[in-house]
This record gives structure tokens, C-alpha cells and sequence, in this order.
């Protein structure tokens, strides 16, 4: 009520006391991304000097909130998988927190503070005044699994059938890693001449990203993948109360927050790189761009079977293959070697300086007409012997 609220303002409610009433507000409202609120808010607000202060122009200034940002973008990334934890500390990566982090985590204490404005505990909102940090890529932030990768890990005999059927379907639907997740029995259908699954979750919510239901086809690795699963899922889960396609042996729904052995899976198949579990999706979308499988895919396809809202999305995804470029390169010749190349239909005993207009090839003069101009040996449009001024070789020229 607005006398709770004049209260908190008089008595000076704390940060960290204002952000946990604004996520509960937030998650009440149905908001998809809360959880990974609270663990920026978790990790990056409370864990700061910041989060002791209350909410009031003169503790929140934009000197203070400057500071806090710098902080920010002075730590350094943890280690997210399983193991990360040594003698009690958790290890880091070494590297600090990318660009679009810190932007993430600027833009959650903004609507936080935001917040405080609506509720009249502050006069604005001294986060207006951060600049979004930004970093010279010197490589691509995305990758893909290779054809010969991909079949590495088909072929892995060291691998657990459950963990290599979770990363085929991944691979073989392009789905994130929540829709996966989220994915019910009930909306996958491997029978039947069009074989597809229903994608209706993300993230803890009854929506995709994109807050459009939307349907997947399976083929090829994807279809393989879902139906030696719907198999084993009985044996691998005995309990599935909440009917779901990808359950942990418990019958549990699996969390973003945990990688499920992805790391040492992909050592298990010999790949040491730098992979995520969503460079699946960019995988499957890069596959089907270069034809890897089969058939090229068009980006409007592509971007529809993904659920993308534009193609320019799907641009960041489809990758385009060395191998591709180089096979390409390989069919592409220039023009001077075309015509040297290219036979000629039959002998001709039309003089060389007569050239055939584009009158023979459906132009303006009557079939079958020529006009004798001079051969061309310098600019296409210096005058010849006659008098008569040449043409372009474009126009003049047959089209090759």
C-alpha cells in the first residue's frame, strides 16, 4: 500500500531488501527470465557494499553507481561446471566478465532501481548515466561442431547412450537448451508421415523465447535420437511425474544452471575446444545452411524451423563452412578463363571484326542481322577505321 510505501521511504528500506521484493513482484507477473535475475542480483548486488544502502537519492548517487560498475567489470567469470569448487572456493576463469554480462547485469539493477522510481523512493534513476562497456572481438563468440566432429561424437564407444542421445537431439532439433529441457512426452510424435515435436516451453514459463508456440520437424540424427530414447526412458526414469521427454534418472526437470557432464562428454569424443551446449543450436542451424546433411537450407527456412523472429537472427547462427568456401571456390572460375574454356558450337567464316549484336539474340535489329565494326583494341569506345564509333562489349558482345 502507499503507506507501506511512505514507511519503507521514511526508514530507509535497504537495497537488498528493495531488489528481493521487485524480483518476487517480477515473478508474479509471469516474467520468463527471473531466475537468472536473481542470480546476477545474487552474485554481483548483494555480494557489493552497495547492497547495504538504502534506497534514497542521497546514497544511491551516480558516483556510487559508477564505482559499483567498475567493480563489476573488475571480477572475474566462474567456472560453471561441476568440479569448479576447490577447497571451498569456487575457481574462476581468469578472464573477466564479457561485455554483454556486464551489460546484463547493469540492466538488472536499472529495472530494479526503476522500481524504486514508480514507487516514489527515489527522484530518478541514477543508472541512466552507465555506459554499456564495450570489447574488440578478435574471434567469433559463436562456434559449431564440424561434420567430423559431429560423427566423433556418434561414434564415441566411451560415451553413456543417455548423455549421447540428449546431445544428438540437441544437435539434430536445434532446440535451446530450456525448450529441451521443458519438452513433454505429450508434444513429441515420432510416428506418422510427419514426425515433429511441439515446442511450448522455455524457461520455466509455458512460452518460447519468442512467446510463439511453434513446431520442429524431426529428421535424420534428431528422429533417430527421440525414438532409440522413448526406448531406454523408461528404464533410465522410473518415476516421470511431471511426463517430461528429457527427465533426470529421479524424474526431476534438469536446470539451465547445470552442464549434466557436457564438458568431459565432449573430451570423451575428443574435442578439447571451447564448446557450449547452445553452439548445439548453432550447429544444427550452420548444418543445415552449408548442407552438411543433405540439401541446403534457405535462411527463411532455416530461421522458421528455429523460431526466429527475423533472418538476421538466423545469420548469427548459419556459419558458413571453410570446407564450403573452398569447394566453392574450386566450382568458380573467372571470366577470361570461361571464354577460353568454352567451346565453340561450330566454325564460323564470319570475319573477326564482325561481331553478332544483340540483334541474333532477341535485341532491337531483326533476327539474323549484323553490322561490321572494327576489332577492338583499345578503350570500347574509340572510334574504328570507318568511322563508325564501337560499342561496349557488354552490349556488343553475346552473353556468355
Amino acid at each position: 500500500t502507499m503507506a507501506e510505501v511512505m514507511r519503507e521511504a521514511n526508514t530507509g528500506i535497504k537495497l537488498r531488501d528493495f531488489a528481493g521484493k521487485v524480483l518476487d513482484r517480477r515473478e508474479l507477473d509471469g516474467v520468463r527470465d527471473v531466475q537468472n535475475e536473481r542470480y546476477r542480483v545474487k552474485e554481483h548486488i548483494l555480494s557489493h557494499r552497495i547492497a547495504g544502502l538504502p534506497v534514497t537519492d542521497s546514497s544511491l548517487t551516480r558516483s556510487v553507481i559508477k564505482t559499483w560498475s567498475r567493480d563489476v567489470q573488475q571480477k572475474r567469470g566462474k567456472v560453471s561446471w561441476r568440479g569448479a569448487v576447490e577447497n571451498g572456493t569456487v575457481r574462476n576463469t581468469g578472464k573477466r566478465l564479457s561485455a554483454e554480462t556486464v551489460k546484463k547485469i547493469q540492466l538488472v539493477l536499472k529495472l530494479i532501481l526503476d522500481e524504486a522510481v514508480e514507487d516514489g523512493l527515489l527522484t530518478s534513476n541514477p543508472c541512466d548515466v552507465l555506459k554499456s562497456p564495450r570489447t574488440e572481438r578478435t574471434h567469433e563468440p559463436w562456434t559449431y561442431l564440424t561434420v567430423t566432429e559431429q560423427q566423433a561424437i556418434i561414434t564415441c564407444p566411451k560415451m553413456a547412450e543417455p548423455d549421447l542421445l540428449r546431445m544428438l537431439f540437441a544437435i539434430g532439433t536445434g532446440l535451446r537448451q530450456g525448450e529441451q529441457w521443458h519438452l513433454e512426452l505429450a508434444d513429441v510424435h515420432v510416428d506418422g508421415d510427419r514426425p515433429h515435436v511441439v515446442v511450448r516451453y522455455s524457461t520455466g514459463k509455458r512460452a518460447t523465447k519468442s512467446g510463439r508456440i511453434r513446431k520442429v520437424p524431426l529428421f535424420g540424427m534428431g528422429l533417430d535420437a527421440a525414438r532409440r530414447w522413448l526406448e531406454l526412458l523408461p528404464g533410465y526414469a522410473a518415476k516421470n511425474p511431471l511426463g517430461l521427454m528429457w527427465p533426470t534418472p529421479s524424474g526431476a526437470r534438469r536446470q539451465r544452471s547445470e552442464t549434466y557432464g557436457f564438458p568431459e562428454h565432449l573430451v570423451l569424443a575428443g574435442i578439447r575446444r571451447d564448446v557450449r551446449w547452445h553452439d548445439l543450436r548453432h550447429t544444427f542451424g550452420t548444418s543445415l545452411v552449408n548442407g552438411f546433411w543433405g540439401p541446403k537450407w534457405s535462411l527463411q527456412e532455416v530461421a522458421k524451423v528455429m523460431g526466429h523472429s527475423s533472418v538476421k537472427v538466423t545469420e548469427r547462427y548459419a556459419h558458413v563452412d571453410d570446407a564450403v568456401l573452398n569447394e566453392l571456390a574450386s566450382k568458380t572460375t573467372s571470366v577470361a578463363t570461361a571464354e577460353s574454356t568454352t567451346p565453340t558450337a561450330e566454325p564460323s567464316s564470319t570475319p573477326s571484326h564482325v561481331r553478332p549484336t544483340a540483334g541474333r539474340f532477341g535485341g532491337r535489329r531483326g533476327t539474323g542481322q549484323k553490322r561490321k565494326e572494327p576489332a577492338v583494341t583499345g578503350s570500347s569506345l574509340s572510334s574504328g577505321a570507318d568511322g563508325t564509333r564501337t560499342r561496349g562489349l557488354r552490349r556488343d558482345r553475346p552473353a556468355l
